[in-house]
């Protein structure tokens, strides 16, 4: 709780037990409702904590081929600002950040980009003889927007007008059904150093904006290119052994290159005014609440499918003039951006960002009910592989496995002609 919140007298409405339960209680009915997580943590915990429970598998999803989604969803205040990109120290009097500090208060964003770039270097470190990584290539692109009453704004744009440099920018770029931002500006990094800059040009352009609450999204794509079989250094063409065929057969053992998104979602507050209605910017997560209460519905049913893309298919299939499911009807923005979180092809974590002060109990209880409906959607995931790339990949090993069965023939043949020459030269 805040100073503030203490010194009026404000009790507690959370009791947290186990490292996992957590029980909202509401002092002025005494009822109480208990929920399990697969983590609760109070105010004392570390960031370092949060990074180990959510960032680092987060990363290592992404690192090995899925597409992953992270959202920071809550009440205004509680948190998930900092538990994302850390505290707020460097800022000036304009609220902009000059640079993106890492120490022990940095967020999971910061420390994501900082264990991304340690594992490229230890990839990188596999081309040398000794080396303890794989020599696989991995390239990072970077993108970050905003979203406010459905409109999207690019925050890695490049800075192209003095309208652009006073942090304004265009608000017209489109959220496609599918997540992606047509139009969108997709920065390839090479370093931490390189991230933590664009990171702070995000933020930055963020505080300028006259939006002054939305929706923010970084997003990284990870494209992983295995490079000679299992390990060892990197394998072109020009150095690989080659057949009597001409094929270079060391190369063909490569893998299709694995292509990952790690998209990480700080929500706008998920309150409601004091008449119970939404703001603009609150009807994208109202919208994307609606979506999660539908979904869960359907899991507590016991359905086999219930993801965002099976029902908005249903609904375009629908026929009979019935009114269409509320989670195909509601996908706002906010929802089209995580909709591969939401039982769709991509690994899912929620951080719920709740205030224990019992004057927020109603929405600490609505945030708790959120997260536990997200928790019953259940994803099915498989490594990305660019279609085209795998054809690729199919067509080689087939001219492989031809070459293969080539040079054995060539062999063949050539025992058959020595015999019979042999054979020839013994007659009388």
């Amino acid at each position: 709780m805040t100073s503030i919140e203490r010194d009026l007298g404000a009790g507690r409405c959370l009791n947290i037990s186990g490292g996992n339960r957590v029980a909202c209680s509401d002092a002025r009915t005494w009822n109480s409702e208990d929920f399990t997580f697969d983590h609760a943590w109070e105010l004392d915990e570390t960031q370092e904590e949060v990074y180990a429970a959510i960032g680092e598998p987060a990363l290592r999803a992404a690192w090995d081929g899925y597409d992953v989604g992270v959202m920071a969803y809550g009440q205004t205040g509680t948190g998930k600002t900092y538990t994302l990109w850390g505290d707020d120290r460097g800022r000036d009097d304009r609220g902009r950040v000059d640079d993106i500090a890492f120490d022990h208060d940095a967020g999971l964003i910061p420390r994501i980009g900082a264990d991304l770039f340690a594992r490229v270097e230890r990839e990188r470190a596999g081309a040398v003889v000794g080396g303890s990584g794989t020599g696989a290539e991995v390239r990072v692109e970077m993108s970050a927007f905003e979203i406010h009453c459905e409109l999207a704004r690019d925050l890695l744009a490049p800075v192209s007008s003095e309208r652009d440099k006073d942090d304004r920018g265009d608000h017209d770029l489109e959220v496609a059904k599918d997540g992606s931002v047509h139009g969108l500006t997709a920065r390839p990094v090479a370093s931490r150093k390189q991230f933590e800059g664009f990171l702070a040009e995000a933020t930055r352009r963020r505080a300028g904006s006259a939006w002054r609450r939305s929706h923010v999204v970084v997003r990284l794509v990870l494209t992983r290119f295995p490079r000679g079989g299992s390990g060892g250094a990197p394998v072109s063409s020009s150095s690989a052994p080659v057949s009597s065929s001409g094929v270079a057969t060391a190369a063909l053992r490569d893998a299709p290159p694995a292509v990952s998104r790690l998209t990480l979602v700080d929500a706008a507050g998920s309150e409601r005014s004091a008449a119970g209605v939404d703001s603009p910017v609150n009807r994208s997560t109202s919208a994307l609440r609606r979506c999660v209460d539908a979904l869960a519905a359907r899991a507590r049913s016991g359905e086999a499918v219930a993801s965002i893309r099976a029902i908005t298919e249903e609904d375009d299939d629908d026929d009979d003039g019935g009114a269409p499911d509320d989670a195909g009807r509601d996908e706002a923005a906010l929802t089209r951006v995580f909709r591969e979180s939401l039982g769709g092809n991509a690994r899912s974590f929620l951080v719920a960002t709740v205030s224990p002060s019992d004057d927020d109990h109603a929405e600490t209880l609505d945030t708790l009910r959120f997260a536990a409906s997200m928790r019953l959607i259940r994803c099915r995931t498989i490594v990305n592989v660019d279609p085209d790339a795998r054809r690729v990949t199919a067509l080689k090993r087939e001219v492989a496995e031809s070459a293969r069965v080539l040079e054995a023939l060539k062999k063949d043949l050539s025992l058959a002609r020595v015999r019979q020459t042999g054979g020839a030269g013994s007659r009388p």
